[in-house]
């Protein structure tokens, strides 16, 4: 069973892939726009793939072709409908302000393209990368839409948000109306961090009146929740106030951006080995760093940023099994990142602090051998 489907699964790329063109052209003779002709071909292979082991053995050609004139045709009368109308289309219970129309549509843009930048978290069949021409681009909208079914997402809402994050294109329509919107997006970016719920925090504003209205209709019509920071938001009515103390660190011991911590002998100790070598040039000690916009920066105990090297200092409280995992994760994401991770404990180096400077100068110089030599690490 697993072979036959895995068959039928390179019979339907394989006619994709020898049909594609034509297809589009006759797409293109129906409706007389490019963009409009890859949304249908889109639409109609995704359909094909549907019914592909029924189709396959009669003319899948003639049954795609069929499929866009019939589509074109519902386009074109939806139009013709929403064009007579009397009456405007669904739109959210703030019509009656633009300014509260305009701040959910900025709320809502902004988790779209965070969705986007997601990809493929929510979308794990796009992780390895997808060609933007019609093949892939139906495979991509197969998965979605299996995805859409699996966990009832409504309408095109993933189909079309999966092209958009490939192709950088949006639909011509937007087929939802903002309440089903919002309530969608909310739910996959969530589940993209796996989690069950997602805040949006928004800091302090001129007219924090409108934000809060905004935010009070994103949370009734099941969008994401809303923080809202600094002091401009007091006294707004129907709102909880939580006031939050800045956490305090005792003085001196705060790491400093660019020194070994002042709490820590062993960083001490080790700059001043350091300091005596004239390969440790360019390090940097207590650098905050942030793999993207949507990570949380960490902070990088000594980092060689030309070579990508970082070097952590340990003390016994990276041996409890949460702290070893956060290292464990943060390690893999570095590499990912290009970086190479070594680790010491305090012990290690207090006690041994010539075999931890010779270790380290013995990786730095073999990653500037290979930089000199053209091989790069990772990401730049």
């Amino acid at each position: 069973m697993g072979r036959d489907s895995d068959d039928g699964r390179a019979d339907y790329l394989a006619f994709v892939e020898s049909h594609q063109h034509r297809l589009l052209r006759a797409a293109y003779l129906i409706c007389g726009n490019r963009h409009q002709a890859e949304d249908l071909l889109q639409d109609a292979l995704l359909k094909l793939a549907l019914r592909w082991p029924s189709v396959r053995d009669g003319d899948p050609a003639a049954y795609v072709r069929a499929i866009l004139y019939r589509d074109a045709v519902s386009w074109w009368r939806r139009r013709r409908r929403e064009w007579l109308s009397a009456y405007p289309p669904e739109r959210p219970d703030e019509d009656g302000d633009p300014a509260l129309r305009l701040t959910v549509r900025a709320a809502l843009d902004r988790l779209e393209q965070v969705a986007v930048e997601l990809l493929p978290a929510w979308l794990p069949e796009a992780a390895h990368g997808v060609r933007p021409d019609t093949s892939g681009l139906a495979a991509v909208r197969a998965a979605a839409a299996a995805l859409a079914r699996r966990d009832r997402y409504p309408g095109s809402f993933l189909t079309d948000l999966a092209v958009f994050a490939v192709t950088g294109r949006r639909p011509a329509t937007r087929a939802l109306p903002l309440r089903a919107t919002a309530s969608a997006l909310a739910r996959l970016v969530a589940a993209a961090f796996g989690r069950r719920k997602v805040v949006l925090l928004v800091g302090p504003v001129d007219d924090a009146a409108v934000i809060a209205a905004g935010a009070a209709w994103l949370v009734q019509h099941g969008g994401p929740a809303v923080w809202l920071a600094g002091a401009g938001t007091a006294g707004l009515d129907g709102l909880p106030v939580f006031r939050v103390a800045p956490a305090t660190v005792p003085a001196g011991h705060a790491p400093v951006a660019g020194r070994p911590h002042p709490g820590s002998d062993a960083e001490k100790l080790l700059e001043a080995a350091l300091a005596a070598q004239s390969w440790a040039a360019g390090r940097r000690w207590n650098q905050s760093y942030q793999s993207h916009r949507l990570s949380a920066p960490v902070r990088l105990d000594l980092v060689w940023p030309d070579e990508r090297c970082v070097v952590e200092i340990d003390g016994p409280e990276h041996c409890r099994p949460v702290r070893f995992e956060a290292d464990r994760q943060r390690d893999v994401q570095l590499q990912l990142d290009g970086y190479a991770v070594l680790r010491f404990t305090n012990a290690r180096v207090v006690h041994d602090v010539g075999t931890v400077v010779t270790q380290i100068g013995t990786y730095l110089r073999a990653r500037r051998r290979d930089l000199a030599e053209g091989r790069h690490h990772g990401r730049r």
